[in-house]
């Protein structure tokens, strides 16, 4: 039984991750809130009155009328078939008054916005404990924020019981295995948050055995190797030294290195194929190109493990997403343990509806966090 089935007749506060997409008034995609409604059934079949905390957006402690939460608590509602009350601040008397009085029709209760609230992203401890004052237990469940050292994800802890949610224990005993598995791991490092995914790579070379990079990250590398990159985005804060270190040291620990030899570009009369000595000036790199993809296939094929964070190209656009959506069909047919993250990724995912992977992580910057200190931060042992 997970230790959440422990928790019994009793007030629990629950932190989530309900920070999904909304154009228009319309949430876009709603798989976010999907993924907690198994913590929330569960602590709702043993009886608990459920508190949602969750943050929308980045409203930088200030009210955002059109980052108030009515439209998630009427999604998750139509999600859990019950009403969602939703109350209008996420601490102080008030709240704590409304969910001392509050009827058995009121079994889930949404708080507005935490990031409304100064002390949130500064891990303010007075506001941890106005949180605390909520309920008696607390459920933590937000995987893609555990990295943040906010008060509703880390500094609450100090102050009331915590337990691991559903959606948390499923992704942290998933990327366990990183480190346990004794076979052949790939790692695929694409998209943005340059900086970060480097270091991961870096921190990595011990627990994979093949690391394949795309997107800004290779464009980093082929800048830095004295490659011509045209008009493509790379990262400046990364020196050629380091990238050679970094090459030498993969290879002095008999691992493989792989960066894409071939890719897409984009120019002034269209897209074309072109081989990576033969990028011009006014070229930008926006895609890997399938054939190279074609040639490494072999190595995801005999992989035991495949964590992929980040595409290789512009998800948004049909020409520049090819590549990144012909690597995860791949993964998809694969008997290996595959375990996609990063937003960007994900989404394409989800545009396929498809449930062919072991794991798809809800978190991107939470994940390359967790993979950096091989699961010992501090954010992730409780």
């Amino acid at each position: 039984m997970s230790k959440i089935g422990e928790i019994k007749n009793t007030r629990v506060l629950c932190r989530v991750d309900f920070n999904v997409p909304i154009k228009d008034g319309e949430i876009i995609d709603d798989n976010r809130i999907k993924a907690h409604i198994p913590t929330i059934t569960t602590l709702l079949s043993n009886n608990n009155r459920v508190v949602l905390l969750t943050h929308l957006g980045y409203p930088k402690g200030k009210i955002v009328e059109n980052l108030r939460l009515d439209i998630i608590a009427k999604r998750l509602g139509e999600l859990l078939k019950l009403n969602v009350r939703k109350l209008n601040a996420s601490y102080g008397p008030i709240i704590q008054k409304e969910l001392e009085v509050a009827d058995a029709s009121d079994s889930v209760i949404l708080l507005e916005n935490v990031r409304f609230n100064n002390g949130e992203e500064i891990n303010d401890p007075w506001l941890s404990k106005e949180y605390s004052k909520l309920a008696d237990v607390f459920v933590l469940d937000c995987f893609s924020t555990l990295h943040r050292k906010h008060a509703s994800v880390l500094g609450i802890r100090d102050y009331m019981k915590t337990y691991k949610g559903l959606l948390v224990e499923k992704e942290i005993n998933n990327l366990e295995k990183i480190f346990t598995h004794r076979n052949s791991k790939v790692l695929i490092l694409g998209g943005s948050k340059v900086s970060q995914k480097y270091k991961t790579l870096k921190e990595l070379v011990p627990y994979f055995d093949y690391f394949v990079i795309g997107g800004v990250l290779a464009n980093t590398f082929y800048k830095q190797m004295g490659f011509c990159i045209g008009n493509s985005i790379y990262c400046e804060e990364i020196s050629a030294d380091d990238i050679y270190k970094t090459i030498e040291t993969i290879e002095l620990s008999g691992k493989q290195l792989i960066i894409p030899d071939t890719v897409i570009v984009k120019h002034k009369d269209g897209y074309s194929k072109k081989s990576l000595l033969n990028i011009e000036s006014n070229d930008y790199i926006v895609d890997v190109d399938r054939s190279f993809i074609e040639r490494n296939a072999s190595i995801l094929h005999e992989a035991d493990l495949i964590v992929f964070n980040g595409p290789f190209g512009y998800y948004e656009d049909e020409v520049s997403s090819r590549g990144t959506k012909h690597i995860l069909e791949i993964l998809k047919r694969l008997e290996a343990t595959t375990i996609i993250g990063g937003g960007d990724t994900v989404s394409l995912i989800n545009k396929s509806n498809s449930d062919s992977y072991s794991l798809i992580s809800t978190g991107g910057g939470s994940l390359l966090h967790y993979l950096s200190s091989q699961g010992k931060g501090l954010n992730y042992t409780f």
